[in-house]
């Protein structure tokens, strides 16, 4: 498994376990954006879409405090 890779798994597995964690006791104060709503293709493509997408989700999680827009990796 190269080094990257490693990586990637690594903090998916941190983060994994601080949305469980977060989500049991009430702690969670994140919101995720969709990674293929705001990849850089759609985004030069049809930015419109984009932000749209961007205020439904901030305007829908108003209770949260951090928002993360995940990447998928292409290999």
């Amino acid at each position: 498994m190269s080094l990257t890779l490693s990586c990637f798994f690594i903090f998916y597995l941190y983060f994994r376990y601080l949305y469980a964690t977060g989500g049991q006791e009430g702690l969670n104060n994140t919101a995720y954006f969709h990674p293929r709503y705001i990849e850089g293709g759609l985004v030069s493509d049809d930015v419109e879409f984009v932000i749209d997408h961007i205020r439904n989700i901030i305007s829908f999680h108003k209770d949260k405090q951090w928002f993360m827009a995940p990447h998928i990796a292409r290999y």
